[in-house]
């Protein structure tokens, strides 16, 4: 008796648990809609403030000490049109498959936050390398993991000095798909925490900071790609990287079967 008590217990906790987890995913799910929203509301009134921008800059004479400040708001609003662009690609529901190279995603999640990477003095180092074998996916989903794994690495750099985002990609053995690694050379991660990582709603971070769903997310994206995705040990990180990475996260993709149905993007 004693024995089902306990079962039932665990069982109990195990419902709560995932109640609990489903409540959040319903709150992230709701905050994407949020976000989409408020990027749709913030377009026509960025378009207003870059059109009377430049038809200030028109009006001014060429010597007036306001001309470069004008042109200075027409820069940044173009910035942030690239941004809300960026956003809303993002933030896209799940498209068909398609064929496309590993670094595209890469330098589209690179290039949305290209502007936090460099107020944060992160300096970026790219080993992309050409010509690999096309994968066949979720463009944006594989986008998604690579802003997770950056902005991860981002957030586990700040403040410390000289801090450093790598990011490589390469064939896989025996022409086998492709590879790529994120590492950085941050404060790393806790031995104790490592095999905990992927679980969901698990993180090291400050309860405002984050929510424990990133990296589990990104292991169901590739999992569901056909891929894996691993925390590298620190041999394996001495071994593959040159650059003092503390961290480093590997992600191997099957490659396409070109034969079939799909498009380049």
């Amino acid at each position: 008796m004693e024995g089902l008590t306990g079962e039932l217990r665990n069982a109990e906790e195990e419902l709560r648990t995932l109640r609990r987890e489903l409540i959040q995913a319903s709150k992230m799910a709701e905050l994407g809609t949020i976000a989409a929203t408020m990027v749709h509301e913030l377009k026509q009134p960025l378009f207003g403030i870059k059109s009377f921008a430049q038809m200030m800059l028109e009006k001014l004479p060429e010597d007036s000490p306001f001309k470069k400040k004008v042109a200075q708001i027409i820069e940044q609003s173009v910035r942030m049109e690239e941004i809300i662009r960026r956003i809303r690609e993002f933030s896209r529901k799940s498209g068909e498959a398609t064929f496309f190279d590993i670094n595209e995603p890469i330098g589209a999640a690179l290039e949305l936050l290209a502007h936090g990477l460099r107020k944060s003095n992160i300096r970026v180092l790219r080993g992309l390398s050409p010509e690999l074998p096309k994968i066949k996916g979720d463009f944006n989903q594989i986008e998604q993991v690579f802003i997770n794994l950056i902005d991860n690495a981002r957030d586990a750099i700040e403040g410390i000095n000289g801090g450093m985002i790598g990011v490589e990609t390469r064939q896989g053995t025996e022409n086998q798909g492709v590879e790529a690694v994120v590492y950085d050379n941050g404060y790393g991660i806790p031995e104790e925490f490592r095999n905990n990582v992927f679980k969901s709603f698990f993180t090291t971070k400050e309860k405002e900071k984050g929510t424990g769903l990133g990296l589990f997310i990104c292991q169901e994206i590739i999992r569901d790609h056909g891929g894996e995705i691993r925390l590298l040990g620190s041999e394996e990180i001495t071994r593959e990287i040159n650059e003092g990475a503390v961290t480093a996260f590997k992600i191997k993709l099957p490659k396409a079967d070109l034969q079939g149905d799909g498009n380049g993007r």
